[in-house]
């Protein structure tokens, strides 16, 4: 039986679990155990496919955040990721999360492109903010 513990998304090695309350999850999309192919061929006789792929699986999923994101729920989305970051520069970050595939919890490093923050409204002392879109490239 798979050994969940619900949550989809960790900082790899601590205790900060990505906030569920904050994430669309309607809108998760998993990609795991992606196989890179290196060439692939129909040989010219039997016209049977040969495909040589790349050694090593790599995974990549994305969501979206909820709509109205408040100044405090944005505070705490960038905690997380201060947390999980290994190289700000490279925006590389080191995530446990939920393999699909495999039905257990793997644990890699990841490339998180830039996220924008959509505004929705702001007021005299805090801003909601539209869903971002959060994508995660394994290295």
């Amino acid at each position: 039986m798979a050994d969940f513990k619900g949550y989809l998304l960790k900082a790899a090695g601590k205790s900060n679990i990505f906030p569920h309350d904050y994430m669309a999850i309607k809108s998760w999309k998993g990609s795991p155990n992606n196989r890179r192919e290196i060439k692939a061929y129909r040989d010219d006789y039997t016209q049977n496919l040969t495909r040589i792929p790349a050694n090593g699986l790599k995974s990549t999923f994305s969501f979206e955040t909820m709509d109205d994101l408040n100044l405090a729920a944005i505070e705490e989305i960038k905690a997380f990721f201060d947390a999980a970051t290994t190289n700000a520069q490279e925006r590389k970050v080191y995530l446990e999360y939920w393999n699909q595939e495999e039905l257990q919890y793997k644990t890699g490093y990841f490339y998180r492109p830039n996220t924008e923050f959509p505004i929705n409204s702001i007021s005299e002392n805090d801003i909601l903010h539209g869903p971002a879109f959060m994508e995660f490239i394994e290295y």
